[in-house]
């Protein structure tokens, strides 16, 4: 039990440690920290239409434009942290209060010591309060359940799901999920049974609906007034058919929440084959690797698919009978509605369907613990104690492995001990930087930068920017495109409107390339010769000055 409670004290320590770094991943950089930093200069909150990350729901982001207000810049991964944190007590206290404290801490431990969830308590994302959120509504229709449907729990659960809805868009999948759960598990399991017994059913399920969109509906409320969409840019097109709008909107369907053919994209994308397609829901906890997004962009343990069928299918005689296969039922159920939901409607990532992993760790204890009973019953204590002491070993020794190589990638003890500046620490991982250091020294106020393949990373530019999102690429090559001459191209840009472009130079090249012919690529060179001046050039990218050369 003590050593227990120690690993998983060095996993927080662990964490603590590689957090203490300046902020330098992508999501960080192009959203959670930038459109609070935007607020902050702009004294509050205002509609950003170059950014449409900022339309998304913001209850985290809230709390990150609290810290950044006093320049803690780093606070924001803590806050994030402690969504985990709160996450591993809630699962310590389910286990706790259905099986005992000893695998209860090994839940905890088995939790926060997942790879993805350690990279995401390193970062300023929204996933773990998405995460946190999730199970703590599920918990409540389970503690719902147990004390008689006393409507108490009931609304903890339904504020959780408010809760969960304003942090992030998937909140949405989770909200109709638990949302049919209520009136399911209330017509099969309330002692009543009455013909009314469906009407009250989904009654009750109408009021959890209410209470979560009361939560919910200050980011509607927002949107609508903005764009005339509640939940923009999901189904923007939708939307403006409805309220007949004539603008086209611009968004990539993936952002819009529009049906795009994702198993097509991975078989042209990657290569792959049909039937390694249908494998995805067990590859994904084998072959999962960071900033791959072949394979996932995240990590899981394989231990959490193997030991959740131990428990469903070795388990001790009469196990059906008590509480514990009613919510074993429950967690595999709303694992296998959501991954099914994200499987056919969104390109897949490990930390999208993160909200499954409280529940597999919890379904992976049950299964160990179905473990050690079989053997237990055995007469075979010592034999039982042993087993369990294996599995737990080898499903931390695969987290540990993890751990150490974030160590290695990240090198905050390098950082903390002065070895490396803060400017090289970012440099490292965003190669544009001291091009945004020399715009934000530089630069008048009233430039508008265009970013061009630079990954839309905007939080260290004190200058307007045009994110390089998917919209903004394909408009800047249908200018080229178009254009009869070098000169149509310097006014089309300058129309946008734009005084600099910032270019990844080789992602550029590559890209006229393959989506422009032999003359439309000399055009932009000349362009670039005699329209621009370029200001300077530094790791393969290029800052170049609107004007007339010559």
């Amino acid at each position: 039990m003590r050593l227990l409670f120690i690993v998983l004290g060095f996993w927080i320590l662990c964490i603590c440690i590689l957090a203490s770094v300046p902020p330098v991943l992508r999501d960080e950089l192009i959203h959670h920290l930038l459109v609070p930093k935007y607020y902050i200069a702009l004294g509050g909150m205002a509609e950003l239409p170059h950014i449409p990350f900022s339309y998304y729901p913001m209850n985290l982001q809230m709390l990150y434009w609290l810290a950044l207000y006093f320049h803690l810049e780093i606070l924001p991964k803590y806050i994030h942290f402690a969504f985990g944190l709160m996450t591993t007590a809630g699962i310590f206290h389910y286990i706790h209060y259905r099986i005992n404290k000893h695998f209860a801490i090994l839940g905890a431990v088995f939790f926060l010591s997942i790879p993805v969830i350690v990279k995401l308590s390193i970062s300023a994302y929204v996933d773990l309060g998405l995460v946190c959120f999730s199970f703590f509504s599920i918990y409540g229709i389970i503690l719902w359940i147990d004390h008689h449907f006393h409507w108490k729990y009931l609304v903890l659960s339904a504020v959780c799901c408010g809760l969960c809805l304003g942090t992030k868009y998937n909140g949405l999948v989770i909200f109709l999920i638990l949302s049919l759960f209520v009136a399911f598990v209330y017509s099969k399991y309330a002692s009543q049974t009455t013909r009314y017994l469906s009407l009250k059913a989904m009654g009750v399920s109408c009021c959890y609906i209410l209470i979560s969109l009361m939560l919910y509906s200050p980011w509607l409320i927002r949107n609508y007034l903005w764009t005339h969409n509640p939940i923009y840019p999901l189904y923007d097109s939708l939307f403006q058919r409805m309220t007949k709008t004539p603008e086209i909107s611009t968004q990539p369907k993936e952002e819009q929440g529009e049906s795009v053919d994702i198993f097509t994209m991975r078989k042209v994308e990657y290569g792959e084959s049909w039937v390694e397609i249908m494998m995805l829901p067990l590859r994904i906890f084998f072959q999962g690797k960071d900033n791959k997004p072949k394979y996932f962009d995240g990590v899981l343990n394989p231990f959490l698919l193997l030991l959740p069928i131990l428990g469903f299918f070795w388990k001790s005689m009469n196990f059906k009978s008590n509480r514990i296969y009613r919510d074993q039922l429950i967690f595999l159920t709303f694992v296998l509605m959501y991954f099914v939901y994200s499987f056919f409607t969104t390109v897949m990532r490990i930390r999208y369907i993160s909200p499954m992993i409280p529940c597999l760790v919890i379904l992976s204890v049950f299964g160990l613990k179905q473990v050690y009973d079989r053997i237990h019953y055995s007469h075979r204590h010592t034999y039982a104690l042993i087993w369990v002491v294996i599995i737990s070993t080898l499903y931390l020794a695969y987290n540990g492995q993890y751990l150490k190589s974030l160590f290695d990638e990240f090198q905050p003890i390098a950082y903390a001990s002065g070895k490396i500046t803060k400017d090289e620490y970012i440099e490292r991982f965003c190669p544009e930087y001291p091009l945004l250091k020399y715009i934000n020294e530089t630069l008048p106020m009233d430039s508008v930068v265009l970013y061009v393949f630079i990954g839309k990373r905007g939080y260290y530019c004190e200058r307007k920017y045009i994110p390089d999102t998917q919209g903004n690429i394909i408009k800047l090559i249908n200018i080229i495109r178009n254009a009869n001459s070098a000169k149509a191209i310097y006014h089309d840009l300058k129309s946008w409107p734009i005084t600099h472009v910032l270019i990844h130079i080789p992602f550029m090249k590559k890209t006229l390339e393959l989506d422009c012919n032999m003359q439309q690529q000399t055009m932009f060179a000349d362009f670039i010769a005699h329209y621009t001046q370029c200001l300077r050039i530094q790791n393969n990218i290029g800052l170049y000055e609107l004007n007339i050369t010559n």
